[in-house]
């Protein structure tokens, strides 16, 4: 979930984990084409990285021409990932994520209130205890 103060025109958010521990499979936008953030907006679409090597995955879009998108809230993308590293049963595997600001370091505080938030993180599952 993004929130902002002032007009936006674009976004970008890289996301790191552990990939000794998980793999990123599917990556795509929260609306059709566009983050639900840019609804009602041209947008030009940006295919997402992938780096399971590394272990992060980057994500943006932009609005088209000089269109700005008002303050605001909205979702911008989601991300399935794959346990690789699966623990054995009965035991439980712990895995962090990092929001990072591909521009400027560590993190992104994208609504300026000093605080950064990752919503919506979830480990998919449906495979685990089929190895």
């Amino acid at each position: 979930m993004m929130s902002t103060t002032g007009d936006s025109f674009t976004w970008q958010v890289k996301i790191a984990f552990n990939a000794s521990q998980t793999s990123a499979v599917r990556v795509d936008y929260t609306g059709v084409g566009k983050s639900l953030f840019l609804t009602g907006h041209g947008t030009m679409p940006v295919t997402p990285i992938v780096d399971n090597t590394n272990g992060y995955v980057m994500h943006g879009g932009s609005l088209i021409g000089a269109d700005v998108a008002p303050a605001g809230s909205g979702s911008l993308f989601w991300i399935d990932f794959q346990i690789i590293a699966a623990p054995a049963p009965r035991e439980t595997l712990t895995s962090q994520f990092a929001v990072k600001d591909p521009h400027a370091g560590p993190a992104a505080d994208v609504n300026g209130d000093g605080v950064v938030n990752l919503f919506g993180t979830a480990l998919t599952t449906r495979d685990f205890w089929k190895k």
